[in-house]
């Protein structure tokens, strides 16, 4: 596996997540995932297929007046048509008036496509924050929604 060339290919990923993440648009994170794509995010169960996704990302990316993330790949490799990604990643947003910063870390699997394109097949984030601080940020979250619970 060339490790420069998979770098780069994941290099633009990320850039192309964070662009469409920053923007709010949901449409443009799913477009970097696979069809039969596995999103596991917290708070939710296994999202399954890219346009479910699509769907929880316009949902979750909705809640936030604007956002703002900073993501730190510590870890990196593969082999064929696999690869992986390991790091950190900081969030920052705005949820009506309140401000939130969430820290965490993720895992992410890409498979290369037939036509050599790199797409992201599996992905899985966690907070770094406290019990308490994540029942605090649920609890705003909650209020702008206008859920009971998430």
């Amino acid at each position: 596996m060339d490790m420069e060339a998979l770098n780069t290919a994941m290099s633009q990923i990320e850039a192309a997540w964070k662009t469409g993440y920053e923007a709010g648009d949901a449409a443009a994170v799913a477009g970097l995932y696979t069809e039969d794509a596995v999103y596991l995010a917290p708070y939710f169960g296994a999202t399954r297929g890219k346009a479910a996704l699509q769907a929880q990302l316009a949902e979750s990316m909705g809640m936030m007046s604007s956002r703002k993330i900073t993501i730190n790949r510590t870890d990196q490799g593969g082999s064929g048509d696999l690869s992986y990604g390991i790091g950190t990643y900081t969030v920052e947003m705005m949820m009506g008036t309140a401000s939130m910063t969430d820290n965490g870390k993720y895992l992410t699997l890409a498979r290369r496509g037939a036509d050599g394109t790199w797409k992201i097949y599996a992905h899985i984030w966690n907070t770094s924050l406290s019990q308490a601080e994540v029942a605090k940020m649920l609890t705003q979250m909650a209020q702008m929604s206008g859920a009971t619970k998430m």
